[in-house]
């Protein structure tokens, strides 16, 4: 492993001279050299600043495990600032499930500028600081500084990458831990460095601290440099001896926290990994079996990694020059350095093929890698000009995606995109937030602060005060939670999905009308909650509803779970039209399962469009199985504002299609415009109030 070995000192043959033979050929080096202490700080502030302007603008809760990981690193806030005689047991039960090492590094933070959400997300910069200066060491030493520069710029305006800087996941520091991991491993020249490999071993451990999957990325990387010293029989110290003790050294640094929980938290992954459905599956092996594609050697689950790496990873653009410069690297690229990406992407890309649950961002951590193969690839281009011109233009193409996602841009199409049989090829799109990765600032309020206030005017004053949470959606997984607990209040939440029973005893209750409700192996217990609200000896009063930013276009109105009867709805469709109400029935025949849906609507104004309603069937995986319009008959045009009419309405699902089907999701659509019309959900804040007779709002109905 040549290059390797020569990262330091670069003399003598091989590699070393091939560098030198670069830097005498690069007749725009001098010049760039004089910036290049300049640039890795303005690429620094750069990111900064775009991601100050979109954090403080923006509404968006954590939501989902950013939710969980914001509450633990408060929970590490107060430990460190009131310490006491049980410091270690408490510290061992804030997070039992997500190695702690992301959370701690917002404790400085938190001291100098308070606990707020946007300090903790900013606290990410100094794993971006990170991420930057590894991506630009990697470069440096295998090639030169202009490689490590660019590499660093192209990483950084990966859209997942910089959407992963302003929101509160652990994927983003694994990234950059990942790379400051491989930065020392090359350092450690096959382990001949003492210095770099104890420098290894110490990142190593914070890598496994910051997440589990860390040793996935730098398998492939660390048995490379192993195996190619072994080969090539080092006399500079043993590297067997050498790489076992930076292990070792990982391994003691690691050990505080993996100690009590490595083996609870192998269980859970494992169950993830290869999740099963039926009696005795836990909640991890349902859970495993529910994210991603179906099976595992379908076409769709071994494309699935591919198909995101383009659409919202890095681009199709970056994609297609990572394809070019890995072809090109081949011959111009030295073995050593290719085989060193190569591995540091493949082995992530086939583990997390193999296994069941797949994410977006499963993958991220092997983005540097991409970012210096094409590099690199760049680099390598012998004519200037041709050199030049690629590097502007990707320049160019990187801050155009990177300002059109983080701000948006009326004059490019919201997508360019190419329908295939195996999914969609985008071009080019502008990135709409997700619930793990913010793009742009979402400035509407979810109005958290105002479920707890509300809660917390008519609570009694009590250290046990029951919040029974019946939805187990992204907001209420634990936003509602860290509101209260920054808020110094002493509430319980419970969640119904979990524990049904627990509405007996509950003080308040959340219900939540339309979106998202839970996944689908909660939704018997979802379902019997409900059931008991309605039949619960105590009685509750409804004290508000909440409206949410969020905007769907589908409600379901069955799942397999459903208790019969009519359910209320009161929705309100862009507001023109109200679903008053619906209930489904089901019923086998042969050609399939037939639903009769009878909907009750309301225009609200004068419809001048033509309605129709759509269907959309549902599987486990919440991926459309099938779809069908029906028009509205007598066309909505004709009805007056304000009259309810009911409709009834015949939807026949074929055999196939039903066995696989969970939910039937109905819409509106007006043909006349080809839009769909959209409604925001409603949280339902219900108080135990003895004198009531049974759940009711201010009109009698829940």
């Amino acid at each position: 492993m040549r290059q390797l070995d020569h990262m330091s000192s670069y003399s003598g043959a091989g590699p070393g001279k091939q560098r030198e033979r670069y830097e005498m050929n690069q007749d725009t080096r001098r010049p760039i050299r004089q910036w290049i202490y300049l640039l890795l700080p303005l690429l620094v502030l750069f990111h900064v600043i775009n991601n100050l302007i979109v954090i403080t603008r923006d509404k968006t809760p954590f939501l989902w495990d950013g939710g969980d990981y914001f509450l633990a690193s408060l929970k590490y806030y107060d430990l460190f600032t009131r310490p006491g005689i049980d410091f270690i047991q408490r510290f061992n039960e804030v997070s039992p499930y997500r190695p702690p090492l992301f959370m701690l590094t917002s404790t400085p933070f938190y001291l100098l500028f308070g606990r707020f959400p946007e300090v903790a997300v900013m606290s990410t910069i100094v794993f971006f600081v990170i991420l930057v200066f590894s991506v630009y060491g990697i470069g440096k030493e295998l090639m030169s500084e202009e490689a490590g520069i660019l590499a660093a710029f192209i990483v950084s305006i990966f859209p997942i990458v910089f959407a992963l800087t302003r929101s509160y996941w652990s994927d983003f520091p694994l990234t950059a831990m990942v790379s400051l991991s491989v930065y020392f491993l090359i350092r450690t020249r096959c382990f001949t460095d003492r210095h770099h490999t104890f420098l290894f071993g110490v990142s190593a451990g914070l890598g496994m601290l910051t997440k589990w999957t860390w040793f996935i990325f730098l398998t492939g990387p660390f048995l490379y440099t192993l195996a190619a010293a072994v080969k090539e029989g080092r006399t500079n110290g043993n590297p067997l001896k050498s790489a076992a003790w930076s292990v070792l050294i990982g391994a003691a640094v690691a050990s505080f926290w993996y100690i009590p929980n490595g083996l609870s938290v192998v269980g859970k992954l494992m169950d993830l990994a290869f999740g099963i459905q039926g009696e005795g599956a836990t909640r991890f092996k349902v859970l495993g079996e529910t994210i991603g594609p179906s099976g595992i050697f379908t076409v769709k689950s071994l494309t699935y990694y591919a198909g995101i790496l383009v659409n919202y990873q890095v681009s199709f653009f970056f994609t297609l020059l990572l394809i070019v410069f890995t072809i090109y690297g081949l011959k111009r690229l030295d073995r050593d350095t290719l085989w060193m990406f190569l591995l540091w992407i493949v082995i992530p890309v086939v583990f997390f093929t193999l296994i069941k649950n797949k994410t977006f961002r499963n993958t991220v951590p092997m983005l540097p890698a991409a970012a210096l193969l094409i590099s690199l690839g760049v680099m390598k281009i012998r004519s200037t000009g041709a050199r030049r011109g690629l590097i502007m233009l990707i320049i160019l193409v990187g801050l155009t995606q990177y300002a059109a996602s983080s701000y948006g841009a009326s004059y490019l199409p919201r997508k360019l995109a190419l329908g295939t049989p195996i999914g969609d090829v985008i071009f080019f799109q502008q990135h709409e937030n997700q619930t793990y990765a913010i793009y742009r600032a979402q400035t509407e309020d979810w109005k958290a602060d105002k479920i707890i206030e509300t809660i917390n005017s008519h609570a009694r004053k009590s250290d046990d005060v029951r919040i029974v949470l019946i939805p187990r959606d992204a907001f209420t997984w634990r936003t509602l939670e860290y509101t209260s607990y920054l808020k110094g209040l002493p509430f319980k939440f419970i969640v119904a999905a979990l524990e049904p029973e627990s509405l007996k005893s509950a003080d308040f209750v959340l219900v939540k009308k339309g979106g998202f409700m839970g996944m689908w192996f909660l939704m018997e217990n979802i379902h019997r909650s409900m059931r008991l609200l309605d039949q619960t000896a105590g009685d509750f009063t409804l004290l508000a509803k909440v409206e949410q930013p969020e905007s769907f276009a589908f409600l379901t109105v069955y799942d397999r779970a459903s208790p019969s009867g009519k359910n209320s709805s009161g929705l309100v469709f862009s507001g023109k039209v109200q679903l008053v109400d619906h209930s489904v029935s089901v019923s086998e025949g042969p050609l399939g399962e037939t639903f009769i849906v009878d909907v009750t609507l309301k225009p609200l104004v004068a419809i001048d469009g033509d309605m129709a309603l759509v269907f959309n069937g549902m599987d486990k995986k919440l991926k459309v199985i099938m779809k069908q319009p029906v028009a509205i008959e007598p066309s909505m045009t004709k009805w007056l504002p304000n009259e309810e009419r009911t409709i009834s309405v015949s939807i026949t699902v074929p055999g196939k299609s039903a066995e696989n089907l969970f939910t039937l999701d109905m819409g509106l659509i007006d043909r006349s415009r080809k839009e769909s019309l959209t409604y925001r959900p409603q949280y339902l804040i219900y108080e135990r109030d003895t004198r009531a007779s049974g759940p009711r709002d201010s009109m009698g109905e829940r």
